[in-house]
């Protein structure tokens, strides 16, 4: 067997990190669950609700500093992803959301569940990439993950059956992740600061968001 497109991305996202994937299996995410199942390194949590879903993939990247993904099939199951990406948004979690679409030769023609990504996201992903064809794979799959990890934020992969079942181009497909900076104040600011801490008889520390990543 070929491998496909889907079978492509989760090679993808498991070179980026992801360890595992949150959502409910059902229609157009058939394919992209079954070449999951193939790749067999990233974890499958199946839970009650796309929404419930979300929100755990916003927690796991949070606590983990690695990308998260969830899935939610065509029509409500994708619209229910939206809340937890707003969340993943407001608290800067890679989360990266894979969205099942209509299969490409019926949309726009108001089919059935048929939902338009750019606008159903517009607010709550930093990234949104309609995967039609494809020869697109490397640059839509590449652009969610590196946006994801480098702004720090969520990022929407959407798919359609059709496309995720398709063969996948054969060249090999890198995901270089760049690695982040480190950030010091300046050793005036240390020196000044150590010299408050020595003086002081008691010393209490109160640190909001802005230290989180300074500890």
């Amino acid at each position: 067997m070929a491998r496909n497109v889907a079978d492509l991305m989760w090679e993808m996202l498991e070179k980026a990190g992801v360890k595992r994937c949150y959502g409910i299996v059902g229609d157009a995410l058939n394919p992209i669950l079954d070449a999951l199942r193939r790749n067999g390194n990233i974890d499958f949590v199946h839970v009650r609700h796309e929404e419930y879903g979300g929100f755990a993939a916003v927690a796991d990247a949070y606590m983990t500093g690695k990308p998260a993904v969830v899935c939610g099939t065509a029509g409500a199951g994708t619209a229910h992803l939206f809340n937890g990406l707003m969340d993943a948004r407001k608290e800067g979690a890679p989360v990266i959301a894979i969205a099942g679409d209509v299969e490409t030769s019926i949309m726009d023609t108001n089919a059935f569940e048929e939902l338009n990504p750019y606008k159903l996201f517009d607010a709550a992903a930093l990234y949104i990439g309609r995967l039609v064809d494809p020869q697109q794979a490397r640059a839509v799959i590449g652009t969610a993950i590196l946006t994801a990890l480098v702004d720090k934020g969520p990022t929407v992969i959407s798919l359609p059956g059709n496309v995720a079942a398709s063969d996948a181009p054969a060249e090999v497909h890198e995901v270089l992740i760049p690695v982040m900076p480190v950030l010091r104040p300046a050793d005036d600011d240390i020196e000044r600061l150590a010299g408050m801490i020595k003086d002081a008889k008691t010393v209490a520390i109160f640190g909001g968001d802005g230290c989180r990543d300074a500890h």
